[in-house]
């Protein structure tokens, strides 16, 4: 079977599909495109989804467009909390300016939500004020 100064090692077993073509290789990397819920980003996640949906609960029937908004708020806005920790204790991979640009989205998909107390009136835009009117608590111009 083996000659005299070969080892067993050395032989190899025919291999019968060398050739053969296989199916591609399947790439198994992740792709993150959902927040992970069991660590404090995907916690915070869930609480302003929670509260977002209540307040939209409550004015009425949310459907599954408002839903999604809803979602992507709340992930924009935990993001830009947990980046504005990260940079305030130094440890931010970001700049300043790529933090105020996130916390501006954050903010203008929250705002396109449209949230507001139920059974008050919509507080007027920055623009519909004029130089001589303030607003006060109760929403009243004086």
């Amino acid at each position: 079977m083996f000659e005299a100064g070969q080892m067993a090692a050395d032989v190899s077993p025919p291999q019968a599909k060398q050739n053969a073509i296989g199916a591609p290789k399947r790439d198994r990397r992740l792709s993150l495109t959902k927040i992970d819920r069991r660590g404090r980003l995907g916690r915070r996640v869930a609480e302003l989804t929670g509260i977002f949906m209540r307040v939209e609960k409550a004015a009425g029937e949310v459907t599954p467009l408002k839903l999604e908004c809803i979602r992507e708020a709340a992930q924009l806005k935990a993001l830009a909390e947990a980046e504005r920790g990260s940079w305030m204790r130094g440890e931010s991979k970001c700049s300043l300016d790529e933090l105020i640009r996130l916390e501006r989205f954050a903010a203008a998909a929250v705002e396109e939500l449209g949230l507001q107390k139920a059974g008050s009136a919509p507080l007027p835009k920055p623009w519909e004020i004029g130089p001589w009117q303030t607003l006060h608590a109760d929403g009243e111009d004086k």
